[in-house]
């Protein structure tokens, strides 16, 4: 059995940039063990399955390991396949995910997303997250995420991590940012416990980064680069309690994807 995938690299118009992701449209849910697999053969750092139900689409992410509660370039590689293949008129889509609602829509050439803003707090032990970093200060919060602010973009750029290390700290993603200088800030994010030592692109990132720097900063429109190997460019804006992120979706290509023989699994053509 063949089955359709959709391969997209978000927040990013390069081909070689962003947040590589496969896309899946299934008809109804299939139970979590399937999905992992599914997940696992396609190709992708971060697999998205999508339910349309009316106006409103359910979404779940899978890396190659576990399930990912809230991925932004899931969500926005998702609305930009359907958008894209399935409905030119949509400007704006709802898209249901493990810990909310998050909107999405399209303005120009860009899509948008409408994210939480996430506080955060002080860690309290920071020694093992700066010795996993390779780095002896720097400071160190936590909200769903552990966030790592240092000096400058230099440092930022030069993190040589510990992965093994990383991957036996609580929380699965470590954000590392610093100040750009002006109006924007740079990050890094690793998430080796979920199977990426280093993600391309991490758009809820910005949950907690965002703020955190338009209070630094004095400013709630800011640029951000991510300095993945890929990189990644957005731009935040802070409305009321939500985070707009907006970038560039590039699609790379659709393909068959072919099943272990016996699987059979409603997907939506």
């Amino acid at each position: 059995m063949e089955i359709d995938l959709y391969e997209v690299n978000a927040f990013s118009h390069r081909p070689q940039g962003g947040n590589p992701l496969a896309v899946m449209l299934l008809d109804e849910w299939l139970g979590s063990l399937a999905l992992q697999i599914l997940a696992s053969k396609g190709g992708k750092p971060e697999t998205a399955f999508v339910v349309r139900r009316g106006e409103k689409c359910e979404i779940r992410c899978f890396s190659a390991q576990r399930e990912i509660d809230l991925c932004g370039s899931a969500i926005l590689a998702a609305a930009a396949v359907i958008m894209d293949f399935f409905d030119r008129r949509l400007r704006r889509m709802d898209f249901v995910h493990p810990q909310g609602t998050v909107g999405v829509w399209r303005h120009g050439g860009k899509l948008s997303l409408d994210l939480p803003q996430w506080t955060l707090k002080p860690r309290l032990h920071p020694g093992p997250t700066l010795a996993a970093l390779g780095v002896e200060q720097g400071e160190v919060w936590q909200n769903r995420d552990i966030v790592v602010i240092l000096e400058n973009r230099e440092q930022v750029a030069a993190l040589r991590p510990d992965f093994s290390r990383l991957a036996k700290l609580p929380s699965p993603l470590v954000v590392v940012s610093a100040s750009d200088g002006g109006q924007g800030y740079v990050l890094r994010a690793f998430s080796p416990a979920a199977g990426i030592p280093e993600d391309a692109a991490t758009a809820t990132a910005h949950c907690a980064l965002a703020p955190y720097w338009a209070n630094k900063l004095g400013c709630p429109h800011l640029h951000a680069e991510q300095l993945s190997p890929r990189r990644a460019e957005f731009e935040c804006e802070l409305l009321g309690n939500r985070v707009i992120v907006a970038s560039q979706v590039l699609q790379v290509r659709h393909k068959l994807l072919t099943l272990p023989e016996g699987m059979n699994l409603p997907f939506s053509h």
